[in-house]
């Protein structure tokens, strides 16, 4: 499947329907993969915002900041789609 029929696919899912396919496939080991994008992008962010050059560079600076946390709250959405069902809900009630 083509990256644009992915897209046209996605376009298409409710927010219900969404959820319910991310939490299947959070059964497949393969899942995996995208969590390893996941985690390489965040890694790359962090040692681009390490670098000597960016020092003097406040704006650089708050970019990767920003990026960074971009990535963790994808993380985080993520890691709630593997949560099941009922520790999901007991979770949403404590919010």
């Amino acid at each position: 499947m083509t990256f644009e029929n992915l897209l046209a696919l996605a376009r298409e899912l409710t927010p219900e329907r969404r959820d319910a396919e991310l939490r299947a496939l959070t059964n497949d080991p393969r899942f995996a993969a995208v969590l390893r994008v996941v985690l390489d992008e965040k890694e790359l962010i962090s040692d681009s915002a390490c670098q000597l050059k960016f020092a003097e560079a406040p704006g650089a600076l708050a970019h990767a900041a920003g990026a960074r946390y971009a990535w963790l709250e994808f993380e985080g959405r993520l890691r709630e789609a593997c949560l099941p069902p009922k520790r999901k809900a007991a979770r949403n009630e404590e919010v």
